[in-house]
């Protein structure tokens, strides 16, 4: 009896109380939502509710407009109510005309999701920024996000930092979170631990459940990189605005015979794409089927893949292509769901180099969520063909190589060069199975030595090392990793 008694008090509330519902719009959604989802509310009551909630809408009650936004999208199943996204995003067109915050910003999330809409991330940036413009933190630290990733509006680490440190100051816990990340990594700020931590431990007190994670983990963006700066200038060059990721003009022509087996690495960048986060070694084999490829993949900590493409004059454009990432560290599997990690090709925009028989396929890789359809961080693709194998019947196992010169085994092995072509910065990694003296030399294509940098003993495991080339004039060089009595050489092009 008195749990009736309560129900009915409750919609007397919500049909009577015009006035209680206009102050207080979140107040309103809640009553609505607790009546129509209820199960103890009866049917009739329940559709007296849906029904009120129209009446008020087209009085003007931007409540009950911004309710209705949030119950289309929805679906309300015990008044047999699919999704409705199209209903939904009137509702809060008409909201936003009015100036709510919560339309406005959802407005934009059917455009950044690509709800019942074409997927816009200008249109969704336009609709962040407007929201941001109220003052509000989370739609400030919600507008960062936009700057941060480049979604809709030019990338921006100093434009993210504004606005997390603008909310992070109002005690949002996921913009201080954002922050410490900011200063841990050096995004748009000089790293800077002792502030990370601070802000970090911030978010931590207002309960935020990954700064923990941070502070027992690496930093996302890896200090083991090298720089090498001392690079001779050679004569007539000019300097060219300073890059470390190459956005690849397609050069790979229908005329191209890219098809066999290659090697190589997929390297992700930070979002700026200016920094190399990780990279993972692949095989990858191009097989012609007609006017298609099929593109097998095979990435170390990931799913295989057998793919269909097609490569134009433009791009090659892959075809329902999707594969999961598994080599996520205990940062990643908290910040990420299960569901979130697969991901889809969409394209490669490929430089093609044939210098002596040596074929090199590199070039920029766009990635998508398979969920969400956001774009992946930056990815650079380097893949070198593979040469016949030696003739040698003293060595059995397939992985380890010979040289003619010594028979020796080699312990260096997943060479790379990136980005190949390259502009003001060139990335050289390798991998060590024992320690060895190492050094690294640059000659031109005539044979002139233009780089030379001995590394010193180095240990067993991956290196790497990055060379400032901006000096250098536009040409084809030839880079000779030397280790031990071992020699690996690359052609390079500027």
């Amino acid at each position: 009896m008195k749990s009736i008694l309560k129900l009915l008090i409750i919609g007397l509330c919500l049909f009577c109380s015009v006035s209680l519902f206009s102050q207080d719009q979140n107040r309103y959604l809640r009553k609505a939502r607790f009546i129509l989802r209820s199960d103890k509310s009866s049917l009739e009551l329940k559709q007296r509710a849906w029904s009120e909630l129209h009446v008020h809408a087209n009085n003007d009650s931007v409540g009950a407009m911004y309710a209705l936004g949030v119950l289309y999208k929805s679906g309300i199943e015990a008044i047999n109510l699919q999704p409705d996204y199209a209903m939904s995003r009137s509702w809060y067109e008409k909201a936003a005309a009015k100036g709510h915050l919560r339309s406005i910003n959802n407005l934009g999330m059917f455009y950044y999701l690509g709800l019942g809409v074409e997927q816009n991330f200008e249109t969704a940036f336009r609709y962040a920024k407007k929201a941001a413009e109220s003052g509000e933190s989370l739609f400030v630290h919600r507008l960062g996000h936009f700057y941060e990733r480049g979604y809709g509006c030019e990338q921006s680490y100093e434009k993210a930092l504004k606005c997390c440190r603008y909310a992070a100051e109002k005690n949002l816990r996921g913009a201080m979170y954002t922050l410490g990340l900011y200063y841990r990594n050096g995004y748009g700020v000089e790293r800077d631990t002792a502030v990370a931590n601070f802000w970090f431990e911030k978010a931590k007190q207002l309960g935020h459940p990954l700064p923990d994670i941070e502070l027992a983990d690496m930093p996302e963006r890896p200090l083991e990189v090298i720089p090498m700066d001392k690079v001779p200038k050679a004569a007539g060059s000019k300097k060219r605005k300073s890059t470390s990721r190459e956005h690849v003009k397609h050069a790979v022509g229908k005329s191209d015979y890219i098809g066999g087996e290659y090697t190589g690495a997929i390297i992700t960048y930070d979002w700026s794409g200016q920094y190399p986060l990780r990279e993972n070694f692949l095989d990858v084999t191009f097989e012609q089927s007609g006017s298609e490829l099929i593109v097998k993949w095979v990435e170390e900590y990931a799913t295989e893949v057998e793919a269909r493409a097609t490569l134009t004059d433009s791009v090659l454009i892959f075809h329902e292509a999707t594969y999961t990432i598994n080599n996520m560290d205990d940062r990643q599997k908290q910040r990420t769901r299960k569901d979130l990690n697969e991901w889809d090709f969409v394209n490669a925009a490929l430089s093609y180099v044939n210098e002596n028989g040596q074929v090199i396929l590199s070039g920029n890789l766009r990635l998508r969520n398979h969920l969400t359809k956001e774009p992946g961080r930056p990815t650079y693709l380097v893949l070198q063909r593979k040469q016949p194998q030696l003739d040698t019947d003293t060595i059995n196992d397939p992985a380890i190589e010979v040289t003619p010169e010594t028979n020796n085994p080699v312990f260096v092995s997943h060479v790379l060069v990136y980005p190949n072509p390259f502009a003001d910065h060139l990335t050289l990694s390798f991998s060590l199975e024992q320690q060895s003296p190492c050094e690294i030399n640059v000659y031109s294509v005539s044979g002139v030595l233009v780089f030379k940098q001995r590394l010193g003993m180095l240990e067993p495991g991956i290196h790497r090392y990055q060379m400032n080339t901006s000096h250098y004039t536009n040409g084809i060089y030839i880079l000779t990793l030397i280790c031990g009595d071992q020699v690996s050489s690359q052609t390079i092009i500027k």
